[in-house]
């Protein structure tokens, strides 16, 4: 991993040519190319949690295209003497690899972050990037003796993130498919193939700097002139990118990838005995998943759930999940889910006595107050308030 230090050595031992050396052209257009993948990933119309996994992955793109342009820079002779700046960012970049990639896998994977929990692990998994950013600028301006010391230093938490991050993505990833397995169990076919093979695609980016670029560089000193796998990585992640719209809805919109409709199955009398008891269950089997569903991930707690929202996260079609919460009670959409966010904020009445009803509601899932005192009434024939007190009463009273 002496990367480092060996483009610092070309560029001392280097004279300024009197053009472009043609071994340097394809990471020109694997710069270039990076760059379109960005722009492309900036340019799609996409929730809100699409657009913060994009961002992560973009930055993830970003840090290969620098690279690239910089190796660009150095087999052609343009930069011999890089601005501090540069070179400060050229460097500390290689800390946004493994951290990008995992973000990107968790918000694939987990589909929501609260605004707090994003900030957070930003923060967490970013700032030993922003730090030797700063010290490396700051040593190369006034302590250049020490530079060497924080390239080594930046080498080993390299080494150290692109062991750490691709295995806790990888694993992420396998927990989700595992997931994902179980909640289309009842479903005839599901295709999730295509998320799963573009997860590894960037994992396997991030694994590509630390085994196969330094084993072909040893085995063939001058394979960059014939042969560059960063190149045609980017080449292949380009042409998928411009076929497939992909996003972060991959795992959490999965209605988009059922092969299944059940709308177009066949008339029952064209089908077995046992075909028509699934059509005839099939409302208590798609409302068993969804019961699974908003435990397992309390979707309840978004209070900007819709119904929309609730089809694409259990995978089933809009109409379905309508039906089966109908046939359940006679019940609506948002009876359905006011239940789980009362149950919810029944138990953090008496779990916090001294917090307020509104915080609570807020807490619960609700987005205001009449429609927590509503939906509590209608489920409870109380108010949070009398609730509170009559429970809190009860469990004072001795045995």
């Amino acid at each position: 991993m002496s990367e480092l230090s060996d483009k610092k050595l070309i560029r001392e031992t280097t004279v300024i040519p009197n053009s472009i050396a043609i071994s340097a052209l394809p990471f020109a257009i694997g710069s270039v190319c990076y760059f379109i993948l960005i722009s492309r990933l900036c340019t799609l119309q996409q929730k809100t949690n699409t657009r913060i996994a994009n961002s992560f992955l973009s930055v993830f793109l970003a840090v290969f295209a620098l690279q690239q342009f910089d190796d660009f820079l150095i087999l052609s002779q343009l930069l011999l003497i890089p601005h501090p700046l540069y070179s400060a960012l050229q460097i500390a970049s290689h800390l946004l690899i493994g951290p990008c990639v995992y973000l990107y896998v968790c918000l694939m994977t987990d589909g929501r972050f609260s605004k707090s929990e994003l900030m957070h692990n930003s923060a967490l998994h970013f700032t030993p990037a922003g730090l030797f950013f700063v010290f490396i600028y700051v040593a190369s301006l006034f302590w250049p003796q020490h530079l060497q010391m924080l390239e080594t230093a930046v080498i080993v938490c390299y080494v150290a993130s692109l062991i750490g991050y691709p295995l806790l993505a990888i694993m992420k990833l396998k927990t989700s498919l595992g997931r994902s397995r179980d909640l289309f169990a009842n479903l005839e076919k599901h295709d999730l193939n295509f998320a799963r093979h573009w997860l590894l695609l960037l994992v396997f980016l991030a694994l590509y700097v630390l085994a196969v670029e330094p084993l072909l560089g040893w085995s063939i000193p001058e394979y960059q002139r014939y042969f560059n796998a960063n190149l045609w990585v980017a080449v292949a992640g380009l042409l998928t990118c411009l076929k497939n719209n992909f996003s972060a809805q991959a795992f959490t919109d999965h209605s988009d990838h059922v092969l299944v409709e059940y709308a177009l199955a066949p008339s029952t009398a064209d089908v077995g005995e046992d075909a028509q008891a699934q059509q005839k269950n099939q409302p208590s089997l798609i409302l068993q998943q969804l019961n699974l569903l908003m435990c397992e991930q309390r979707l309840y707690l978004n209070n900007d759930l819709s119904l929309g929202d609730l089809a694409h996260s259990s995978g089933f079609r809009f109409h379905q999940v309508s039906a089966a919460l109908n046939a359940d009670d006679d019940s609506c959409f948002y009876d359905y889910v006011n239940a789980y966010r009362v149950a919810a904020a029944a138990k953090l009445l008496l779990a916090h006595p001294a917090k307020a009803v509104l915080d609570i509601a807020m807490d619960a899932g609700f987005n205001s107050k009449s429609a927590f005192y509503s939906a509590f009434k209608k489920k409870l024939q109380t108010t949070p308030s009398a609730y509170r007190q009559q429970q809190l009463k009860l469990s004072q009273k001795p045995l």
